[in-house]
Protein backbone atom coordinates (compact mmCIF):
# COMPACT_ATOMS: atom_id res chain seq x y z
CA UNK A 1 0.00 0.00 0.00
CA UNK A 2 1.00 3.86 -0.68
CA UNK A 3 -0.66 4.48 2.32
CA UNK A 4 -0.94 2.43 5.57
CA UNK A 5 -3.97 2.90 7.88
CA UNK A 6 -0.30 3.59 10.18
CA UNK A 7 -0.14 6.67 8.15
CA UNK A 8 -3.89 7.90 8.21
CA UNK A 9 -3.80 7.58 12.30
CA UNK A 10 -1.28 9.48 12.60
CA UNK A 11 -2.15 12.31 10.14
CA UNK A 12 -5.88 12.15 11.99
CA UNK A 13 -3.72 12.70 15.25
CA UNK A 14 -1.99 15.68 14.05
CA UNK A 15 -4.58 17.13 12.70
CA UNK A 16 -6.75 16.23 16.14
CA UNK A 17 -3.90 18.00 18.51
CA UNK A 18 -4.17 21.14 16.14
CA UNK A 19 -7.66 21.31 17.01
CA UNK A 20 -8.99 24.28 19.89
CA UNK A 21 -12.20 22.56 20.22
CA UNK A 22 -10.46 18.76 21.12
CA UNK A 23 -8.25 17.78 24.27
CA UNK A 24 -7.72 13.87 22.85
CA UNK A 25 -7.55 11.68 20.02
CA UNK A 26 -7.88 7.70 20.47
CA UNK A 27 -7.31 5.35 17.95
CA UNK A 28 -9.91 3.16 17.95
CA UNK A 29 -14.14 2.81 19.14
CA UNK A 30 -15.24 5.27 21.72
CA UNK A 31 -16.69 2.61 23.96
CA UNK A 32 -12.85 1.46 24.12
CA UNK A 33 -11.60 4.99 24.52
CA UNK A 34 -14.54 6.01 27.19
CA UNK A 35 -13.91 2.51 28.97
CA UNK A 36 -10.12 2.21 29.44
CA UNK A 37 -9.23 1.80 32.83
CA UNK A 38 -5.19 3.53 32.68
CA UNK A 39 -6.82 6.24 29.41
CA UNK A 40 -5.26 9.80 30.48
CA UNK A 41 -8.06 11.08 28.17
CA UNK A 42 -9.61 14.26 28.36
CA UNK A 43 -13.03 15.56 27.10
CA UNK A 44 -14.10 16.80 24.68
CA UNK A 45 -11.98 13.54 22.46
CA UNK A 46 -12.19 12.47 19.14
CA UNK A 47 -11.99 8.67 18.68
CA UNK A 48 -11.16 6.78 15.04
CA UNK A 49 -11.35 3.21 13.47
CA UNK A 50 -12.08 2.06 10.16
CA UNK A 51 -14.77 -0.85 9.50
CA UNK A 52 -14.00 -2.87 6.80
CA UNK A 53 -11.95 -2.57 3.61
CA UNK A 54 -11.96 -3.00 0.26
CA UNK A 55 -8.91 -3.48 -2.92
CA UNK A 56 -9.13 -2.05 -6.28
CA UNK A 57 -6.15 -1.87 -9.01
CA UNK A 58 -4.94 1.66 -7.85
CA UNK A 59 -7.34 2.25 -4.49
CA UNK A 60 -7.53 0.67 -1.07
CA UNK A 61 -11.33 1.82 0.24
CA UNK A 62 -11.64 1.75 4.03
CA UNK A 63 -14.90 2.52 5.91
CA UNK A 64 -13.36 4.77 8.32
CA UNK A 65 -15.51 6.06 11.78
CA UNK A 66 -14.67 8.94 13.84
CA UNK A 67 -16.17 10.08 16.85
CA UNK A 68 -16.33 13.45 18.36
CA UNK A 69 -17.64 13.83 21.90
CA UNK A 70 -17.45 15.34 25.25
CA UNK A 71 -19.24 15.21 28.47
CA UNK A 72 -22.86 15.85 29.02
CA UNK A 73 -23.58 17.90 32.89
CA UNK A 74 -26.02 16.43 34.78
CA UNK A 75 -29.55 18.08 34.04
CA UNK A 76 -28.33 18.68 29.97
CA UNK A 77 -27.53 22.01 30.99
CA UNK A 78 -24.13 22.12 28.29
CA UNK A 79 -26.30 19.52 26.02
CA UNK A 80 -26.93 22.46 23.25
CA UNK A 81 -23.12 23.31 22.94
CA UNK A 82 -22.13 19.78 23.33
CA UNK A 83 -23.68 18.95 20.12
CA UNK A 84 -23.46 22.20 18.31
CA UNK A 85 -19.69 22.28 18.93
CA UNK A 86 -19.44 17.99 18.17
CA UNK A 87 -21.22 18.98 14.79
CA UNK A 88 -18.72 21.95 13.97
CA UNK A 89 -15.68 19.83 14.94
CA UNK A 90 -16.71 17.36 12.57
CA UNK A 91 -17.18 20.30 9.76
CA UNK A 92 -13.95 21.28 10.35
CA UNK A 93 -12.26 17.99 10.17
CA UNK A 94 -14.17 16.91 7.03
CA UNK A 95 -13.09 20.33 5.39
CA UNK A 96 -9.46 19.91 6.89
CA UNK A 97 -8.92 16.32 5.19
CA UNK A 98 -10.61 17.98 1.67
CA UNK A 99 -8.49 20.70 1.47
CA UNK A 100 -4.90 20.35 3.00
CA UNK A 101 -2.59 18.94 0.21
CA UNK A 102 -0.97 16.08 2.78
CA UNK A 103 -4.52 14.49 2.79
CA UNK A 104 -4.53 14.61 -0.59
CA UNK A 105 -1.65 12.77 -0.87
CA UNK A 106 -3.16 10.14 1.41
CA UNK A 107 -6.41 9.75 -0.38
CA UNK A 108 -9.95 10.88 -0.44
CA UNK A 109 -13.08 11.36 0.87
CA UNK A 110 -15.96 9.45 -1.31
CA UNK A 111 -18.42 10.12 0.63
CA UNK A 112 -19.19 11.39 4.79
CA UNK A 113 -22.49 11.59 6.53
CA UNK A 114 -22.87 12.52 10.28
CA UNK A 115 -25.40 11.15 12.92
CA UNK A 116 -25.97 12.55 16.50
CA UNK A 117 -25.19 10.57 19.46
CA UNK A 118 -27.54 11.73 22.00
CA UNK A 119 -26.35 11.75 25.82
CA UNK A 120 -26.16 8.21 26.91
CA UNK A 121 -25.41 6.81 30.61
CA UNK A 122 -21.88 7.68 30.70
CA UNK A 123 -22.83 11.59 30.18
CA UNK A 124 -21.29 11.59 26.87
CA UNK A 125 -23.03 12.82 23.71
CA UNK A 126 -21.14 13.90 20.32
CA UNK A 127 -21.38 12.84 16.65
CA UNK A 128 -20.28 10.51 14.61
CA UNK A 129 -18.99 10.62 11.14
CA UNK A 130 -19.29 7.29 8.44
CA UNK A 131 -16.71 8.09 5.84
CA UNK A 132 -15.86 5.95 2.95
CA UNK A 133 -12.31 6.89 1.95
CA UNK A 134 -10.19 6.44 -1.18
CA UNK A 135 -6.20 5.37 0.14
CA UNK A 136 -3.88 5.98 -2.35
CA UNK A 137 -2.38 2.62 -2.97
CA UNK A 138 -0.53 1.64 -6.01
CA UNK A 139 -0.56 -2.32 -7.91
CA UNK A 140 2.66 -3.30 -6.80
CA UNK A 141 2.69 -6.06 -3.86
CA UNK A 142 6.28 -5.82 -2.45
CA UNK A 143 4.81 -3.53 0.66
CA UNK A 144 5.94 -5.98 2.30
CA UNK A 145 9.03 -8.99 2.37
CA UNK A 146 7.86 -11.52 -0.26
CA UNK A 147 10.78 -14.51 0.02
CA UNK A 148 11.17 -17.46 -2.22
CA UNK A 149 7.90 -17.04 -3.93
CA UNK A 150 7.23 -17.03 -8.09
CA UNK A 151 4.98 -14.78 -9.61
CA UNK A 152 5.02 -16.80 -12.83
Amino acid sequence: MKTSINRLRKELSDLVSALGTVNSFYWGTMFEATHTKDSKLNYPLVSSFYTQAGFTKQLTTISWKINVADLVYKGDSNKDEVESDSLQTCRDLFVSINKSKRWNDIGKIISCSVINIPNNQDGIAGCEMSIQFALRDTSGVCDIPIFGYDFN
